[in-house]
């Protein structure tokens, strides 16, 4: 028996929360996963995802920018640190 989907997952107000289910997309192949995941990217705006989910996120990508992109002045124990952040963002 399948368990029943969870679609709604947070509401507050009149904004939603809602989990999507990508049927078929464990059939795909390597290449048509990358290819599925840019044209995501493409259709909603990487900024505009970023900016959806959290008011200061895009701020905040951009200061994490401008720590890798300057890591060689940028002290060895932020730096470690660092590298886990962007995933939680």
């Amino acid at each position: 028996m399948e368990t029943e989907r969870q679609y709604l997952l947070k509401k507050a107000g009149i904004v939603a929360m809602a989990k999507l289910y990508p049927d078929g997309f464990e059939e795909l192949t390597p290449k048509d996963r990358v290819l599925a995941y840019y044209l995501y990217e493409a259709a909603a705006g990487r900024d505009i995802i970023y900016d959806q989910n959290y008011l200061q996120r895009l701020a905040i990508r951009s200061v994490l920018a401008a720590v890798v992109t300057h890591s060689r002045q940028t002290k060895q124990a932020i730096m470690k640190h660092q590298s886990k952040y962007p995933s939680k963002i």
